[in-house]
């Protein structure tokens, strides 16, 4: 029976009520009339007196009914539901006539009475009378269906509840005190009761979803009684609030499922697992593995349904997922959990905690929206790795056997999920590196000889070899970029030192290595040529080319081949060479490299031309080199006996990356140009000039003969390197700096030498800059040899991995790849040939 039912029943009484009185009092005006009138039907004696009468009894029976309602309302102050008990009988239940309106009618009675009385219209007061009591006899007939029994009252409220969800406007408000009372009972509640009110609960939550304005109100709600169950004293309340959490998101999966409109503008909304992860992480450690296995809470089921909601609101792929990530650390626990119970000493099934870790039935259907199937699969496979991952670390690894693996791999016949794919390959790989490649100081080493012992077994071997069979079918497999999400969610869980602050971090290296063994298994089954080409990345692989990197590379895939049991045996029984072996790759990676190469060198001469850069390099450079030069040289140009002018010296080359030129002084080394440019100036004043030069280390004993060598020849300037002029005694640090600040010191970048002027001695002048920026051929490098047999130019690109190219590749990728800058000055030289004028110094460096 609906609340709907309901009111219409009480609506019909109450308007029979409502029609007898007002016929009754249709009859006392009628009789007044009639009475003025000169007819009457009944004589009564002293009609006055006994209108005063019923007056009085009118007045007593109203105040005995509100002193009945009153005590009434005080007694019956519990509440169910939400609904206070003798609100709902007093106020909620009747149509029109509420207590409320019924105290006020019968007061308003009173008061007309009076006055009908005043007025002798006796015949009104009488009728009056007589529907006073009746409508009093309908509040009273309301109060007694209190003690009717209190299970019709409480189904009528919940009945009354039910409609509410459906209608009112502030169900939200409802649905608070609706809590507020069911956190009052719940410890006390039984199983079907607890059901029952959760049942409630949820239809209070689907009807809100409708509303996404009411998205706060579900996550409030939902978080208030599930952290009151999680945080409760009693472990039965506990226990109900763990499975609270998963079937509210069951719930809401299928409430999802049946408004999938509606669901799909439901984004980051739905936040409980988010809220109370911790709770329930703290609520399952304080109770028993036997009680948990009597209320059959199946952790995967639980999970999934998180999983499941997510998907239809959080599938973006770049959007990371709390609610998921939530699960991820829930699942990680689990084996925590179980550590903690043998640690008890409790009761422990392992089978159905087995049953965890095996159970991918939930992996054979799927209902969720076609746009988020890879977000739905892809964190499945997070969760399940996540729990393999937390029984491995906490040692119970007797879980973690042939069983295992026999549930991993044989329960499909073939792998065409990919994110079960994913799984399996992070599983294994982790396994690996468990056993082989981390240190015991991060793992503990019987954990470490427990998975040695299940990788080398031969069953698991083949279902392993088997299981990478399958995938090389799996023509989206090389197109699934498997290996980039493994590096992102392996590089999560690599393990630390529990004794020590630092480690070199390895998980990638082992992630590409043994991606490269698998590609490799893939590659020697497949039916593809380009089976390595799409699966190996070049910029992750090419390195290993480089001699040494490709020694150790040998000795980690000979390593690999040895556990997981790769055939390196031909027909005749010779074990086949860990060169064979790679042989694929290193051919495959060559090409791809060199592609790849070729490919970047095109793209920098497109950026290099597009944007006009040796145009501007080139001005850049002359402009600073010029500014530089001149700074130096301003005040030499005094008028000489000798003057000589050179024309296009050559002062300056370096060969860059063509990305490197045109962006900075700091790319290209122009203190050099400064440097050289003085080199070549000195040249030119000792050969053509006849300078002297002496060398500093060798003529002067110490800093203070050096000194006393410049005053005695009068020099005052001194040009050139600092190294040559600086201190060679640090004790006379200070005297001799206060000598250098006495001259006149112009300082070059680099060098070892200098000279030593007197004033107006030297004339030099910059009378033209030239930079030219070039493409190379192959006749400029000494390095690229050509083998004579095949014809073909051996290049070492900056990565030092050797490749052979034809003569046009070479040249074209040269050209591409690399500039050359070449920086020419023409100079005028002068100076005075008076004996003694300035002298060139040379200091031997002693590093």
């Amino acid at each position: 029976m609906t609340w709907i039912d309901y009111q219409e029943s009480v609506k019909n009484n109450e308007i029979a009520v409502l029609a007898i009185s007002t016929v009754l009092l249709f009859i006392g005006v009628l009789c007044e009339l009639l009475v003025s009138n000169g007819v009457i039907f009944i004589e009564v004696d002293n009609l006055s007196g006994i209108s005063l009468t019923l007056l009085q009894i009118q007045a007593t029976i109203l105040t005995l009914t509100i002193t009945i309602i009153a005590l009434l309302s005080g007694v019956i102050s519990t509440s169910y539901m939400g609904i206070p008990v003798a609100v709902f009988i007093l106020k909620n239940k009747p149509y029109i006539l509420t207590q409320k309106y019924i105290i006020i009618f019968e007061f308003a009675g009173l008061v007309f009475s009076i006055f009908c009385h005043l007025l002798s219209f006796y015949n009104v007061v009488i009728t009056f009378f007589i529907v006073a009591v009746i409508i009093i006899l309908k509040s009273i007939f309301d109060v007694c269906d209190i003690f009717r029994g209190k299970q019709k009252i409480l189904n009528e409220i919940e009945v009354y509840v039910l409609y509410l969800i459906d209608n009112a406007d502030n169900r939200a408000e409802v649905c608070k005190n609706f809590i507020y009372d069911w956190k009052n009972v719940a410890p006390v509640q039984s199983t079907e009761d607890f059901k029952f009110y959760s049942g409630m609960f949820f239809k209070f939550v689907n009807a809100m979803l409708v509303n996404e304005m009411q998205m706060q109100n579900v996550n409030s709600h939902a978080e208030d009684i599930a952290l009151f169950l999680l945080m409760h004293d009693l472990v039965t309340c506990k226990m109900r609030g763990i499975c609270f959490v998963g079937k509210f998101y069951n719930n809401l999966w299928c409430w999802f499922n049946d408004n999938q409109d509606v669901a799909s503008n439901l984004k980051n909304t739905l936040q409980l697992i988010a809220k109370v992860d911790n709770a329930w992480y703290r609520a399952l450690n304080t109770i028993d593995a036997e009680m948990i296995e009597q209320y059959n809470f199946n952790f995967n089921y639980f999970s999934e349904s998180i999983i499941r909601v997510a998907s239809f609101t959080e599938y973006a792929l770049k959007y990371d997922s709390y609610r998921v990530s939530s699960v991820n650390g829930l699942a990680r626990i689990i084996g925590k959990y179980i550590n903690k119970q043998y640690g008890k000493s409790n009761i422990v099934n392992s089978d159905f905690w087995q049953s965890i870790l095996t159970d991918d039935g939930v992996w054979y259907f799927n209902d969720v929206p076609k746009e988020s199937e890879w977000f739905y699969y892809k964190s499945l496979a997070l969760r399940d790795f996540n729990l393999f991952y937390g029984f491995l670390v906490n040692k119970q690894i007797d879980y973690i056997d042939e069983k295992y693996f026999e549930a991993l791999l044989q329960k499909q016949y073939q792998f065409d999920n990919l994110a079960y794919i994913l799984k399996v390959m992070l599983i294994h790989c982790f396994m690996y590196y468990i056993a082989y490649r981390e240190d015991t100081s991060c793992v503990d080493k019987s954990v470490q000889e427990r998975v040695k012992r299940i990788l080398v077994n031969n069953d698991i071997k083949n279902l392993i070899i088997d299981f990478y069979y399958s995938v090389s079918g799996n023509k989206e497999f090389l197109e699934a970029d498997i290996e980039r999400q493994m590096e992102e969610i392996l590089g999560n869980y690599e393990l630390m030192p529990k004794s020590q602050t630092c480690k070199a971090m390895i998980m990638s290296d082992v992630i590409r290595e043994y991606f490269l063994y698998v590609a490799l298994i893939i590659n020697r089954y497949s039916f593809r040529d380009t089976t390595l080409e799409k699966l190996l990345k070049t910029q992750k692989y090419y390195s290993y080319l480089v001699e040494h990197n490709y020694a150790k590379l040998k000795s980690k895939i000979a390593e690999m081949c040895d556990i997981f049991e790769i055939n390196r045996h031909n027909n005749g029984g010779v074990v086949v060479d860990m060169d064979e072996i790679l042989f694929p790759f290193v051919n495959v990676m060559n090409k791809k490299y060199k592609q790849y190469i070729i490919h970047e060198a095109q793209q920098k001469q497109m950026t290099y031309e597009h944007e006009n850069i040796h145009d501007k390099a080139q001005k850049y450079i002359e402009d600073w080199i010029r500014e530089e030069i001149n700074s130096k040289i301003i005040g030499f140009n005094t008028k000489c006996d000798r003057v000589k002018k050179y024309d296009n010296v050559h002062i300056f080359r370096i060969t860059d990356f063509t990305d490197g030129i045109g962006e900075s002084k700091q790319r290209i080394p122009m203190d050099y140009a400064i440097s050289n440019f003085f080199r070549r100036i000195l040249e030119k004043l000792s050969k053509d000039f006849g300078m002297k030069n002496i060398d500093r280390s060798e003529l002067f004993k110490s800093d203070e003969e050096f000194r006393n060598y410049i005053i005695q020849n009068q020099y005052d300037t001194l040009f050139g390197s600092q190294y040559v002029f600086t201190f060679s005694d640090y004790k006379g640090y200070t005297e001799h700096m206060d000598f250098l600040d006495s001259l006149h010191c112009i300082l070059v970048p680099g060098g070892n030498s200098g000279m030593a002027l007197s004033h107006n001695s030297l004339l030099l002048t910059v009378d033209d800059l030239h930079v030219d920026i070039f493409s190379p051929s192959i006749e400029y490098f000494d390095n690229i040899t050509k083998d004579i047999e095949t014809g073909l130019y051996n290049y070492c690109p900056f990565s030092g991995m050797s490749l052979n190219f034809e003569e046009n590749e070479l040249e074209e990728l040269l050209h591409n790849e690399r500039k050359i800058v070449d920086v020419y000055v023409s100079v005028t030289i002068g100076f005075s040939e008076d004996h003694g004028n300035g002298i060139i110094i040379t200091r031997q460096r002693d590093f």
